[in-house]
C-alpha cells in the first residue's frame, strides 16, 4: 500500500470518526427536545452523509490507482461516483 493510500484511509477513518460523532449527538439532541420521530429524521440524514463520505471516498481511491495507469479511466471512477451519489440522495 503507497504513502498516499495510507493516508487517504487513515483520514477517512478520522472523518468518518467525526462525521458518525456529531450525528449521534444530534440525534441524542433531537430524541431529548423534539421526540423519536425527529431523531429518526435526523439519523436518516446523517446516514445520507455518511454514505456520501464513503461513496466519495471509494471512488477517490480507484480513481487515484487507475489514474497511474489510465488517466481517462481515473476520470471515469470519480464520474461513477457523481452519479452514484446523485441517483442515491
Amino acid at each position: 500500500m503507497s504513502y498516499a493510500a495510507k493516508t487517504l484511509r487513515t483520514t477517512l477513518r478520522r472523518l468518518l470518526t467525526a462525521q458518525v460523532s456529531l450525528v449521534l449527538a444530534a440525534v441524542a439532541v433531537y430524541f431529548s427536545m423534539k421526540g423519536w420521530q425527529a431523531a429518526v429524521a435526523c439519523l436518516y440524514g446523517g446516514s445520507i452523509a455518511l454514505f456520501n463520505t464513503l461513496v466519495s471516498a471509494q471512488r477517490l481511491g480507484r480513481a487515484s490507482e487507475r489514474a497511474g495507469t489510465d488517466a481517462t479511466r481515473g476520470m471515469m471512477e470519480l464520474y461513477i461516483g457523481a452519479v452514484i451519489r446523485f441517483v442515491a440522495t
